[in-house]
């Protein structure tokens, strides 16, 4: 192997000797290498003995594996190489082992390849005899092995796989620390969007997850993904990724044009232009206008929109397919160019195309469509796995949750009507459980209020809000904290809620849930992040409520924890 390769494997051990994952991957690593070609590098003998001495001694101390290191008989060429003080990113280290993984292939699959190649020359010219015959099911054994090899050489094994919590024993076992450090890792690599978002999803979006937001057509679905781009671009900052890359957020839109996207970026940061307002400036103007307009509203972390849309193979910039490998493509290609996708969004999972053959023959409605949708949502949460990153799309809502708006619609500015939603208006929902982490259902909509302007005239103005409801919560992360609106209107809240349960006409509508659900007001494209509560009541508290004392004066025979419960009872 290359000796570049060989002195950062061994320095990385010297600067973090802790790291027991990595390893346990270095030691499956000299542990696959044939016998013949390990004996032809004597430096590589050395350290595939001083790592099995670490592994089996549980030697984890610097200073202990600076003196081991010392007594290994390295020739001198190689241990002018060694440096205790180089740094190493963990980007870098995960570089190692797939550099590490290519050749151990390189090393293991070259046999089977001249095997099938000499094979395939004796078919050529003699294709019908036995010989012929043995040569192509020799060909067929060697593919199977080539796959029992190829599934045996990833070096990754250490990331996460092993965890030993034995009750009786005298020390806790060295994979639980491993686990809680992963654990900890993970809460800091959490993207932060919004506060409104972020504790529907535990605090933020974690790496090596799927999220869903469902909406009907029309009503949200590309405008949450947007914003949690901008606010995830807003509320991180670079350099508390791990990355010698640029962060970047790859937002791949499916049913936007760039230009459009342009647009909505625009009337996020507060400039809301024409094409025909566009049209009369210079490409510099816009340039620079699009640039201040991003620094003003105080965004870090570079946006990267990628429209696919799908066409015909002669339209300009048409794509006839996107799945999930096309989308690895994108991550790939951006990597090569210098950006680090920390968040990676995908508008929306309808429009992906499936990946697995068995499924792209299958039909797009009833149980074949759940199917389709299904192994599409699997796709994506394996690609959000293999790059450790947080990958985010939007579903669409079937037919009955539109009846159920028309029937909710008159009472807007009463009731929520993602509260009237139910989990299987997604389909495939029931089955989706074990391929996304959150599946949350979420509605934009106005209600007009008349208010008197300084001339004296009357004028309708649309409030418009955004509504989001957890449907369904895997690993139960899910939270809602109290809003400066709860604080305000709690009183007033739970006088309406008293007197909806009689005579009032949508009192039938006010369901009951136990998962999080909150309401944010909204601004052109932006969701205002610091102004929310868990109603519309929140934001138009009932005029006859009459109750100006505080929930405890109200109720003071109520013990706290009931109190909560009643507050914030879905």
């Amino acid at each position: 192997m290359k000796q570049a390769l060989h002195t950062a494997m061994v320095n990385i051990i010297l600067q973090d000797p802790k790291d027991r994952f990595y390893l346990t991957s270095i030691k499956k690593f000299l542990d696959s290498i044939p016998p013949e070609n390990l004996t032809e590098d004597p430096d590589l003998q050395e350290t595939a003995k001083f790592v099995n001495k670490l592994i089996d001694s549980g030697i984890d101390s610097k200073q202990e594996v600076l003196f081991h290191i010392s007594t290994v008989p390295y020739s001198t060429m190689f241990k002018a190489t060694l440096d205790d003080t180089e740094t190493y990113t963990s980007d870098y280290k995960s570089y190692l082992l797939k550099s590490l993984t290519a050749e151990l292939m390189v090393q293991n699959i070259r046999p089977y390849i001249d095997s099938i190649n000499s094979d395939l020359n004796r078919i050529e010219y003699d294709y019908t005899s036995k010989e012929g015959a043995d040569a192509s099911t020799r060909i067929l054994n060697y593919i199977q092995s080539l796959r029992d090899v190829s599934e045996n050489i990833n070096l990754d094994i250490g990331k996460s796989n092993i965890l030993v919590i034995d009750p009786l024993a005298e020390t806790v076992d060295k994979t639980v620390m491993q686990t809680v450090t992963s654990i900890q890792e993970q809460a800091a690599e959490r993207v932060k969007v919004s506060n409104p978002i972020d504790m529907m999803v535990g605090g933020g979006f974690a790496p090596d997850t799927l999220t869903l937001f469902a909406a009907i057509t029309g009503r949200g679905k590309s405008l949450i993904m947007h914003n949690i781009a901008l606010y995830a671009s807003k509320n991180n900052k670079r350099d508390q990724f791990e990355t010698d890359l640029t962060p970047c957020i790859l937002f791949v839109s499916l049913e936007l044009t760039r230009e459009k996207l342009f647009r909505r970026h625009l009337a996020w940061c507060g400039v809301s232009l024409s094409e025909e307002e566009i049209k009369k400036m210079s490409e510099t103007e816009v340039a620079e206008l699009i640039l201040t307009a991003s620094k003003r509203m105080g965004l870090n972390i570079p946006i990267i929109y990628v429209e696919r849309l799908k066409g015909t193979d002669n339209k300009k910039d048409g794509f006839t397919t996107t799945n999930h490998v096309d989308v690895a493509n994108e991550i790939s290609n951006y990597k090569r160019n210098g950006f680090e996708p920390i968040i990676v969004i995908v508008d929306y999972v309808d429009r992906m195309d499936v990946t697995s053959l068995k499924h792209a023959q299958l039909g797009m409605s009833g149980s074949d469509g759940s199917n389709v949708l299904r192994q599409k949502c699997k796709e994506l949460r394996d690609l959000a796995i293999d790059y450790n990153i947080p990958v985010i799309s939007a579903i669409q809502l079937n037919g009955m949750a539109m009846s159920m708006m028309a029937e909710c619609e008159p009472y807007y500015k009463y009731i929520d009507i993602l509260q009237n939603f139910k989990d299987d208006w997604t389909s495939s929902s029931k089955q989706l459980g074990t391929e996304v982490e959150t599946l949350v259902f979420c509605h934009t909509f106005g209600i007009n209020e008349t208010v008197l302007t300084e001339s004296g005239n009357d004028t309708v103005i649309t409030n418009k809000y955004l509504s989001m409801r957890v449907m369904k919560d895997r690993d139960d992360n899910a939270r809602y904290i109290r809003s400066k609106r709860d604080d305000m209107w709690e009183s007033a809240y739970l006088s309406h809620l008293n007197a909806a349960k009689v005579g009032r006409p949508y009192s039938h509508l006010l369901k009951t849930s136990s998962l999080p659900h909150v309401v944010m007001a909204m601004n052109a494209f932006r969701i205002v992040d610091d102004d929310w509560g868990r109603s519309i009541t929140m934001f138009y508290p009932d005029e006859n409520a009459g109750r100006t004392e505080s929930y405890s004066q109200v109720a003071e025979e109520v013990n706290e924890e009931q109190k909560l419960e009643e507050l914030y009872s879905e």
